[in-house]
């Protein structure tokens, strides 16, 4: 069993940088007490044995490990990691040469308190740290020149934001649920992807086993079913609003042919695309 204690080894060769969001009223007030940008390499090692303070970390490139009393989490690129006050963790520098992030440090307040039934969670968020990364060096910048109030408000309203956003504060959907939204979004952007239940499930961090159970749940079909739903309905969206053939409409979708889409397509539908494209275009 992991023994939890304050651990702080910092390589000189890691490049962190502080913004110090109590010299933003707005930020201080919402209980954002510290913030950063990391580079960190070679080695890097921080535990905390009871933080008061909630951790939530974006990761842009490479990543690291996590260690948590529920487990062992690695941390890759495009990834959120929420950790709870008075959880106990550890980070360390492994796998990759370098982990680039940027993160914030929140008061254990009323604002921040449904962070707790969140536990400790890391998730795929595919490009969203970047916008966190792209304000706090605003921001940083902001905070060197002579003091512009109504800046500082506006980046840290577009900062509570993407926080509140992130973190699905006051969302009244089941936050599994959510991360299955945020998922088959991402699917849906690339639909022609040969995308799999493995690759799926991993992406929010869950075993094939659970992945499949949750899809049921929520979609009320397995995973490869809500896929093959989504690319019909691109593919009739293709017919009725596009100059595409049938064999384009299949290979933007990840057919091989049009061939194999065109019989996907007619056990769905009941009707071949060609068929169905005339009849809806002549209604």
């Amino acid at each position: 069993m992991m023994e939890w204690r304050d651990i702080f080894h910092l390589h000189p060769d890691c490049e962190e940088r502080f913004v110090a969001t109590l010299d933003v009223p707005e930020l201080k007030a919402a209980g954002v007490t510290l913030a950063g940008q990391s580079l960190l390499k070679t080695s890097y090692r921080i535990g905390r044995a009871a933080p008061d303070y909630h951790t939530i970390l974006f990761t842009l490139e490479g990543g690291g490990v996590l260690h948590t009393r529920a487990g062992r989490y690695q941390i890759d690129s495009d990834s959120v990691m929420v950790l709870p006050a008075r959880a106990p963790h550890l980070f360390v520098l492994e796998h990759h040469d370098q982990w680039q992030c940027c993160w914030f440090l929140l008061a254990d307040d009323e604002r921040w308190q449904f962070l707790h039934q969140q536990q400790g969670r890391v998730e795929a968020i595919s490009g969203q740290g970047e916008q966190f990364n792209q304000t706090l060096s605003l921001l940083a910048a902001e905070l060197k020149r002579p003091a512009d109030r109504q800046q500082l408000d506006l980046l840290a309203k577009v900062l509570l934001n993407y926080l509140d956003r992130i973190l699905e504060r006051d969302s009244e959907l089941p936050r599994q649920q959510i991360r299955l939204q945020r998922l088959f979004d991402e699917v849906g952007r690339q639909l022609h992807y040969p995308w799999t239940v493995a690759e799926l499930a991993q992406r929010i961090f869950l075993s094939e086993p659970q992945f499949y159970r949750l899809v049921r749940q929520h979609l009320d079909a397995s995973p490869m079913q809500y896929i093959t739903g989504m690319r019909i309905q691109r593919g009739q969206d293709l017919l009725l609003h596009s100059q595409l053939s049938v064999k384009q409409i299949a290979q933007s979708l990840g057919y091989e042919d049009g061939l194999s889409f065109s019989h996907c397509f007619k056990k769905h539908v009941g009707l071949s695309p060609q068929h169905w494209r005339n009849e809806r275009r002549h209604a």
